[in-house]
C-alpha cells in the first residue's frame, strides 16, 4: 500500500516538475523583425537618406518566441529563420560569422554589392575618379522603420549583441530589430596625386 502511495506522489511530483520546465520554456519573450531598404540622400552625409517601405511592407518579416536574455540577435535570427521552412536563409560572412552577408528571401539573394558609377580616367586609361555606390544590411533594434538618419545604427555586431529581454518567464513581452539594406554613396578622386 505504502509502496502504490510513493509511487502516486513520484509520478504526480515528476508530472508536475514537466509541467512547470516546459512552462518556463515557453515563457520568454518574442522577437519581431522587421525588414527594409535605405537609401542616402543627395548629401555628402552617408547618414542621412530615405526608407523605402513598399518592398518589404511596414509589419513584421520574421517572428520567433522563446527568446531569452542570453541570446544573441544572430541566434534569434536564425532560430527565426528556421521556421519559415527555407523561404528565408541568412548568410553569414565565412572569415567572421558575427556580419550579415546576404539574405535569400523566396530564392532572391540581397546582400553586400558595390562599384564604382561615373568613373573618370586619365590619358592612360587609369580610373582617377569615381563615385562608389554600395549596398549592405545594416541593423537597429527597435520597430522606427521610417528611421531617416542612421549615425545611432549600433557599433557592434549581430552576433556580439544580446537580445535586450528585460523580463524573465514573461512570454507577453515583445522585442522588436529593423533589418535595413542600405545603400550609400561617396565620390572619390586621386586627380592631380600622379
Amino acid at each position: 500500500m505504502m509502496n502504490k502511495m510513493i509511487k502516486k506522489i513520484s509520478s504526480v511530483a515528476l508530472a508536475a516538475a514537466m509541467t512547470l520546465s516546459t512552462g518556463v520554456a515557453a515563457q520568454a519573450a518574442t522577437l519581431k523583425v522587421y525588414f527594409r531598404e535605405w537609401t542616402q540622400g543627395e548629401s555628402d552625409n552617408t547618414y542621412l537618406g530615405k526608407p523605402t517601405l513598399t518592398t518589404y511592407g511596414t509589419e513584421p518579416v520574421l517572428e520567433v518566441s522563446g527568446i531569452e536574455a542570453d541570446m544573441t540577435y544572430k541566434e534569434a535570427l536564425d532560430e527565426a529563420v528556421a521556421n519559415y521552412n527555407g523561404k528565408y536563409v541568412l548568410g553569414w560572412n565565412e572569415k567572421n560569422d558575427q556580419y550579415l552577408d546576404y539574405i535569400v528571401i523566396s530564392g532572391k539573394k540581397v546582400g553586400i554589392k558595390g562599384e564604382n558609377t561615373n568613373p573618370k580616367y586619365d590619358s592612360n586609361k587609369n580610373m582617377i575618379s569615381a563615385t562608389w555606390v554600395g549596398s549592405s544590411w545594416m541593423w537597429y533594434p527597435g520597430s522606427d522603420i521610417e528611421l531617416e538618419n542612421t549615425s545611432s545604427y549600433p557599433k557592434t555586431t549581430l552576433g556580439e549583441t544580446y537580445v535586450p529581454v528585460k523580463t524573465a518567464n514573461n512570454d507577453k513581452e515583445i522585442v522588436s530589430m529593423v533589418l535595413s539594406y542600405d545603400t550609400t554613396h561617396f565620390f572619390w578622386t586621386n586627380e592631380g596625386n600622379n
